[in-house]
This record gives structure tokens, C-alpha cells and sequence, in this order.
């Protein structure tokens, strides 16, 4: 949904979805939106405060839909409220394809596993950083399902994904800890010293760093059903193989054909410890329990000397340390699977692993804040919200501003049809001052219209909440050089990296950075800026 394409189909339909909502039903998707995580106290006061229902259901709507991931807890929510019309609606335009879909069942497996189209490069990336990809095959993908019962999807989703982006895929069911291991090792000896890339994907059962073979992926289950089965704990203890030990099979020493090409190792597998209600992957409805956004998935098996040995080696977990991998048990696959697989999809030509897989995280406005720019940042939306109401009757939607949006090239043409179709001036209001902050580039936009339509208080208003340092800033002058100069925050480091891949960064000075700057009388502020951050 955050895709342009598929945002502007969205508005192209808005109208329609509105109508789609029962009014009278309101009140139950508000009870549920209460209770979720991503509904803070603050948009909670916003809804209630506004003047009547179409308000609110311009706010939800605008608000809920600005990424794929909450756009899917929307249509959840609508389903749980009997809005089956307006969620199934929803889902159309919450696919990778977008409304192109016409003819589909959202149910059947066909439509989830080939859902996504892959979004071809428009430009071939040169020089030494990026690795080369332009062979075909670029090299092989190995998946191993383990749990295929229950995430019979998985591995298919995968593969057409990987043959897309020109892999050789092979998939395989249900091995043992040992034939894992065996048959990695073979593969490792026969692999191409000519490949661009190699990719391997474990989906099965696991506890703490370790991935459970097919034998003990039954015994855990069995363990589920009765603790007390010794045979079962048994089977758990020793078709168990450590996910280091799997990696290492690739390892400069093991696999040194691999060497200088790039080695992705996905494990979709649960990392919890082994107790009397902890044993199996959970399904979906227990998700608001499992991992939160901030855990990012560390591997402490992984240290630096295990770095310092495996050159060029990227490996990625399901999930947080100590917690478990959830997945759909209607539709046979792993939540992480979905959105790992929709975002090397559509972002794999766009932007580095390390960026996909932040986007892969199950919350991303909150977990990706740490490294976003002004608006986007949570503490300053939860703020700009908390003067929401304050702010909506100080802006005017004068026939300037109107004007202004209808030139601009945000403003698509879809939206300025849905602005031109809702029902009162407050609806309209309402659906700028959302969609125009989701982001710091489209606030600034905002701004500046608001200033060229003589609204200059509401302008300034709005520059309060599109810092870095938010609306805790109570008295500047946003045009002084003062404000301009200093006004970044830093986030402070929580752990040095290590090993072979980071430059030390320990010393202090670290160095010297010298600025020079021959165009101050019109870039007065730059040097300024730069030697307060460097």
C-alpha cells in the first residue's frame, strides 16, 4: 500500500470503500482500534474529539493505510466488525499488484503464492561496493521445509520469488538434523565457483539458536500435547542441529568457491526455550503477544570470531531472541515469510539487504524511527496529533491553498477526486492534514502552501512538529540561523560492531573532516550545519 501505484488505485476507490462502512457499526472497529498497538492515546483523542463520524472514518481510513502492514491489521479489524465488503475491497489494493487484480479469491493458495510481481532493475549498479548480478542463474537458492503441514505456502512463495530474480532454486522436504547438515556439506563441495550469489532457507521448528530436523519437529508437537512424553524430549534434544553449524558449512574454510560471492542464510524458526506452554510456532491469533519491533535479531552464536571466519555472509532470523516465528494457519504461511517475500520483491533492485529486511519488520513506523527523518519519527507524530484538533481549525482551506494543491505533484489527480467527493469541508481538511504528513518532504510541502496562502500561523504551527526535535522546541525562530544550525539530536550508539565488515570508530578525535565552502553567501547555513554534526 505504501507503493505510489498502489496508493493512487487506493484514492482512485476511496470513495467507494467509504461507503462501503456501515456508519452505524462504527463504534465496534473503534472499541477494536482502542485495544491496538498501533492506535496511540493520542489518535485516540483525535477521533473522539472530531465533529462527527465521517471524520473519523476519513482519519482511520487515511491514517491505517499509509504501509502494507497496517493496512492488513485494518482489514483484519473490518472483518472482526462484519465489514466484510469494505475488507475485501481493502485487500485488492493491499497486494503487490494492486487493483490490476480482477478476477481472484483471496483465499486460495495460488493467489498468495503468486501474488507479487518482481520489480526488474532500471539501471545496473557500477563500481566496488555492489556485487555483480547479471548471470543467469545467478547462482542457487536451497530451501528446506521442515513444518510444510502447517506453512505448506512457504516454500513455494520462495521459490517463485527466487526463480524471478534468477536463481536456480531446488526445494526439499522434510530432512533430519543430520541429512541437513549431509547434504549441505555435499553441496558445498559441488558448488559453482562462478556464482554471483547463494541463498539458503530453513523453515522448521527451532528453539534458541538451533533448528529441530523433521523427527524432532514432530516430537516437539507431541511435547505440546503431553510434557511428559520423555520419548518425544528426546528425539527434541538430539535431531537438533546449531544454526552456526549450519552456516559454517559455507564458510571460507568449508565452501571457499563461495568466497567472494554473497551467501544469504534465512531461518524461519522459533527462538524460544523449550517450557511447558512454549513449544510449537504460534498461529496467528496470539500475534499481539510475540515479538516487539524494537528486538532487532541478534544471534549471540554468531560472535566475532564466527564474523571474522564467514566473509560476505548475511544471516536473518523470524524472529526476536526468546520469542517464536507466528504464522496464518488458513493460509499456510509465516507472517515473516509474507513480508520478507513482498519486500525482496518489490525493493530487491532498489535498495541494500540490511534496508529490505528493516522494511520486513512486523511494525516498521516504529522500528524504522530510528533512522528516519523529521515527521516520520513517532515521538513527533504522537505529538502532532496530541494539538490535532487545535491545528484543524486554524488552517483554512482558502480557494489559494486549494489552487495550490491542485498544481501540485502529490496531489494526484486521484486525490484531488476524492478531496472534490467528500461531503463537507472538514472531511477534506481532515484527509490533507493526514495524508500530507506521512512524511517530512510532504509536510515541508505543506508548509510552504500554507505560507503562500497567507496562513503563516498554521505554518508555523506545523514547522514545530517536522523537527528533529519535535514540539519540544516552545520558543525559536524557525528562519533564524540558530535553529537551522543546531537542531539535530543524535542517536546514540548502543553497541560497537564488530569484526571484519565495520571500520574501528573508537578514538576520539576520530579524525579530522575539512569543509570548504566557496558559495557562502548563498549557502551561509551549510558549513555551519555540517561542522555541528561532523
Amino acid at each position: 500500500m505504501e507503493k505510489i501505484k498502489n496508493r493512487s488505485k487506493y484514492f482512485r476507490d476511496f470513495i467507494e470503500i467509504k461507503s462501503l462502512i456501515d456508519l452505524n457499526n462504527l463504534n465496534q472497529l473503534y472499541v477494536k482500534l482502542r485495544e491496538h498497538r498501533n492506535f496511540s492515546d493520542e489518535m485516540k483523542k483525535v477521533v473522539e474529539k472530531l465533529d462527527d463520524d465521517g471524520q473519523k472514518l476519513i482519519f482511520i481510513l487515511v491514517w491505517f493505510t499509509r504501509s502494507r502492514h497496517t493496512c492488513d491489521e485494518l482489514i483484519g479489524l473490518l472483518r472482526e466488525t462484519g465489514q466484510t465488503a469494505a475488507a475485501d475491497q481493502l485487500v485488492k489494493h493491499n497486494t503487490s499488484k494492486g487493483h490490476n487484480i480482477k478476477d481472484y479469491n483471496m483465499w486460495e493458495p495460488e493467489f498468495w503464492v503468486t501474488e507479487i510481481p518482481v520489480e526488474p532493475s532500471r539501471d545496473t549498479m557500477k563500481g566496488s561496493l555492489p556485487f555483480p548480478m547479471d548471470r543467469k542463474p545467478r547462482g542457487k537458492c536451497i530451501i528446506i521445509n521442515n513444518v510444510s503441514k502447517h506453512v505448506f505456502l512457504e516454500s513455494k512463495r520462495f521459490k517463485y520469488i527466487f526463480e524471478k530474480l534468477h536463481f536456480q532454486v531446488e526445494e526439499h522436504y522434510d530432512w533430519t538434523a543430520i541429512e541437513i547438515i549431509d547434504n549441505l556439506q555435499v553441496m558445498a563441495k559441488e558448488a559453482d565457483n562462478s556464482s554471483q550469489a547463494f541463498a539458503v532457507m530453513i523453515i522448521s521448528h527451532g528453539l534458541k539458536e538451533r533448528v529441530l530436523g523433521v523427527k524432532a519437529c514432530e516430537a516437539l508437537e507431541a511435547l505440546e500435547r503431553n510434557p511428559n512424553d520423555t520419548k518425544a524430549q528426546v528425539v527434541v534434544d538430539t535431531d537438533v542441529k546449531n544454526i552456526v553449524d549450519i552456516v559454517d558449512t559455507f564458510s571460507v574454510k568449508n565452501c571457499p568457491q563461495l568466497f567472494k560471492c554473497p551467501k544469504l542464510f534465512f531461518f524461519t524458526c522459533c527462538r524460544n526455550v523449550l517450557g511447558t506452554n512454549d513449544t510449537c510456532a504460534e498461529p496467528e491469533a496470539k500475534r499481539r503477544d510475540l515479538a516487539k519491533p524494537d528486538e532487532v535479531p541478534a544471534m549471540e552464536s554468531l560472535n566475532k570470531k564466527w564474523v571474522d571466519n564467514n566473509a560476505n555472509t548475511f544471516v536473518s532470523y523470524s524472529c526476536a531472541k526468546g520469542l517464536k516465528t507466528w504464522f496464518n494457519p488458513l493460509l499456510g504461511i509465516t507472517y515473516f515469510g509474507q513480508s520478507l517475500s513482498h519486500c525482496i520483491a518489490q525493493y530487491s533492485c532498489e535498495e541494500p539487504l540490511s534496508t529490505i529486511m528493516i522494511r520486513t519488520d512486523f511494525n516498521p513506523t516504529e522500528f524504522r524511527s530510528k533512522g528516519l527523518t523529521r515527521m516520520e519519527k513517532t515521538i513527533n507524530r504522537a505529538e502532532y496529533f496530541s494539538d490535532f484538533i487545535k491545528f484543524k481549525y486554524i488552517v483554512k482551506l482558502n480557494d489559494k491553498l486549494m489552487a495550490d494543491l491542485e498544481q501540485h505533484p502529490y496531489f494526484r489527480d486521484e486525490m484531488q477526486k476524492v478531496v472534490m467527493q467528500l461531503e463537507s469541508e472538514c472531511e477534506k481538511l481532515v484527509f490533507i492534514l493526514v495524508e500530507f504528513t506521512r512524511s517530512r518532504s510532504t509536510c515541508d510541502e505543506l508548509i510552504r502552501l500554507l505560507r503562500e496562502s497567507g496562513q503563516t500561523e498554521a505554518a508555523d504551527q506545523l514547522v514545530r512538529h517536522n523537527t528533529s526535535k519535535g514540539h519540544q522546541m516552545q520558543s525559536f525562530n524557525d528562519s533564524g540561523p540558530e535553529f537551522t544550525d543546531p537542531q539535530i539530536p543524535f542517536q546514540v550508539s548502543k553497541s560497537p560492531m564488530t569484526g571484519t565488515l565495520y571500520y574501528k570508530m573508537d578514538q576520539k578525535p576520530r579524525g579530522k573532516c575539512y569543509i570548504i565552502n566557496n558559495v557562502s553567501k548563498d549557502v551561509f547555513m551549510e558549513s555551519k550545519r555540517f561542522k555541528y554534526i561532523f
